[in-house]
């Protein structure tokens, strides 16, 4: 049986023996150090800051709805200003341009050029070292394992710790019953493999409980 939390426990290693759970949070602990450690390394080669490569990366693979400083802000946990300083460094290395948004003519929206394209691209590969040990895990574990990292993913979004805007599980198109997923808005069920963490489809869930 799962042990109860024990606060110190993904610290001590003497406590870590009797509690799963702290061990799984030393483990996470691991798994984002060597996240950390790649992007760094990534982002050096390219002689830019972590937060320059993310950024990238971010306007390389979404909408354009989604990529203005606000919401790169919120996204990444950053105020303004912050963001605004990557982007400055950002364009005047000729990686980003700011077009207007349609139909907002005070809002800007991030675009990248050729060149920003061409390298992010480039850097989108540097966590391919996380894939490797995932992929060699067979293909049940895999799905059990993406299952349980989107349950705690969801638990700390509701508990406000992270954001996490864009999964199915605070998505107004998504229920749970049973076990079991649907998609109101494409209207089938969902195996557990083929929930998304990311999806461009995606309307915040509308909070009644205070009305």
């Amino acid at each position: 049986m799962p042990q109860a939390s024990d606060p110190g426990a993904a610290f001590d290693p003497l406590r870590q023996v009797g509690s799963p759970a702290g061990k799984i949070v030393a483990a996470l602990e691991r798994v984002s150090q060597a996240f950390r450690v790649l992007l760094c390394q990534q982002a050096g080669s390219e002689g830019l800051s972590p937060i320059q490569v993310q950024l990238l990366l971010f306007i390389r693979f979404h909408l354009p709805r989604y990529c203005t400083v606000s919401y790169l802000a919120r996204e990444f946990g950053l105020t303004k200003a912050t963001v605004s300083d990557s982007v400055k460094v950002l364009a005047a290395k000729g990686f980003v341009s700011r077009q207007i948004q349609p139909g907002d003519g005070r809002s800007r929206i991030l675009a990248l050029t050729e060149t920003g394209n061409e390298l992010a691209e480039k850097v989108s590969d540097f966590a391919v070292p996380l894939s490797g040990p995932v992929s060699t895990l067979p293909a049940p574990q895999q799905e059990a394992l993406l299952q349980s990292l989107l349950t705690v993913i969801g638990g700390l979004t509701q508990t406000g710790i992270i954001r996490a805007p864009r999964m199915c599980f605070s998505c107004r198109f998504h229920s749970q019953d049973a076990g079991r997923y649907y998609c109101q808005l494409l209207g089938e069920a969902f195996l557990p493999e083929q929930l998304r963490l990311d999806c461009s489809e995606h309307q915040e869930k509308v909070d009644n409980s205070s009305e």
